[in-house]
């Protein structure tokens, strides 16, 4: 049973989407977005601390908060979020929950202020994100939930609020610090088009060419050099690359078929989403940068679910928006199948 959990919880959210969006019922949409999240954050915070990759480590995080040993060598707001955590959690669930929760809070935030198709970013976000942010990254997981607060503002030209979110985010997670890659670009006059598409895809190239040049640069300017040195320098793994580039491909295709007015809508998403390319590009050289992609690819959960939305064609739309679910399922399977991020088998902490 244990080892079906993820795909039987996946399964229940697309029967739940399918009977609540119904138009009969007024409330579905809030009833589809509670019971989700409950789903969601039971599985996440109702693990063993052996389920996870770094589960065990933010465990004994915990155990040092406690002890009052002091954890010098992470960042400031989430030292001081661990030393809060280790006064008030009694038990490792509590603790769990007190990471994953706020961190769900945050992106259902932004799937509910800038989705058209609230049932379908929650797919995406259950099978694209979920499974690497809540049970690997945890404290990079939270910063990279407060960065997406941060998209509208920087949408509507509120630059001091936006720094200001990436401030806080670094807090928690130094890496956040990438975001601001997002300002200069946001001021770049590109047309969505088959031409911008071929300049991506050549920049994929290089990023994979020059790749660890790129990443010895880039971890000097945030700190992390010491990742340099681990194993999480070996060559990363092909898979997501070209799969969100193929993503980014068919957002393109999406985005010509639309009305020039509306394209501008997309334009923030669509750029945060080739940089999260880019990055998965570089990480063929080397893997720890794999974790970085998140902070853009997140756009995905609501430019793709929008432009499905914004078609003309609504049979094509409802045909293009199935496929699109299946294809998440088949991911869900893939993701189990290689044990991704350390959580198969998975384990109930009473177990």
């Amino acid at each position: 049973m244990n080892d079906m959990i993820f795909i039987i919880n996946y399964f229940l959210m697309i029967a739940e989407g399918i009977v609540l969006k119904r138009q009969s019922l007024k409330c579905g949409k809030k009833l589809f977005i509670i019971i989700t999240f409950l789903q969601l954050a039971a599985i996440v915070s109702l693990r063993k601390e052996t389920v996870g990759i770094d589960t065990a480590m933010y465990i004994q995080l915990l155990e040092w908060s406690k002890n009052d040993i002091e954890i010098y060598w992470i960042e400031a707001g989430s030292r001081a979020y661990i030393h809060l955590l280790g006064n008030i959690c009694t038990t490792y669930t509590e603790y769990l929950a007190a990471w994953a929760i706020p961190t769900m809070v945050l992106f259902y935030r932004y799937i509910i202020r800038n989705s058209k198709d609230i049932y379908l970013s929650i797919y995406i976000f259950a099978s694209l994100m979920f499974y690497f942010l809540e049970f690997s990254l945890v404290r990079q997981a939270l910063a990279i939930a407060i960065v997406l607060q941060a998209v509208s503002l920087l949408d509507e030209r509120k630059y001091f609020r936006y720094i200001l979110i990436i401030l806080i985010a670094m807090s928690f997670h130094s890496s956040a610090a990438v975001f601001f890659l997002l300002l200069p670009i946001s001021f770049a006059k590109c047309k969505i088009n088959l031409s911008l598409s071929i300049m991506i895809v050549a920049l994929c190239g290089i990023c994979a060419v020059f790749g660890r040049i790129l990443t010895e640069i880039g971890a000097r300017l945030i700190g992390y050099s010491s990742y340099l040195q681990t194993e999480y320098a070996n060559a990363g793994n092909i898979l997501h690359p070209v799969l969100f580039l193929i993503i980014l491909m068919f957002c393109t295709i999406l985005s010509i078929g639309t009305k020039s007015t509306k394209k501008r809508k997309f334009k923030i998403e669509y750029e945060m989403l080739a940089v999260g390319v880019l990055f998965y590009w570089i990480s063929l050289s080397v893997q720890i940068v794999n974790r970085i992609p998140y902070y853009f690819t997140g756009s995905v959960m609501t430019i793709l679910p929008n432009l499905i939305v914004e078609m003309k064609n609504r049979k094509q739309a409802k045909i293009v928006n199935i496929c699109v679910i299946v294809f998440l399922v088949l991911y869900e399977f893939l993701m189990i199948a290689q044990s991704a991020q350390g959580i198969m088998p998975y384990q109930f902490f009473w177990e």
